[in-house]
């Protein structure tokens, strides 16, 4: 449904600027807040159900596999480190 909202000026500016951190236009957040409230004293009436944004974050720069062993071996130079200074 298409409705004519008149909201106040800093009102607007507050959901313009939270539509964009949360990448989502600003129908949608408003759609979420009024369905959120709404549904907080109408039972019956859900909330849509949460998705969580992903990021690609690239390729491990190291074999995952074996992520205990490349610890141990940082810890291991952290010791010998601290140890050659006399700690």
């Amino acid at each position: 449904m298409e409705l004519t909202l008149l909201l106040d000026d800093d009102l607007w500016q507050v959901l313009n600027e939270r539509a964009k951190r949360e990448n989502v236009p600003v129908s949608t957040l408003v759609n979420q807040i009024l369905r959120r409230e709404v549904s907080a004293g109408t039972p019956g009436i859900k909330p849509p159900p949460f998705r969580q944004q992903t990021y690609a974050m690239g390729t491990a720069r190291f074999n995952v596999d074996k992520a205990n062993s490349f610890l141990d071996d940082l810890e291991l130079e952290e010791y010998l480190r601290k140890r050659a200074e006399g700690k």
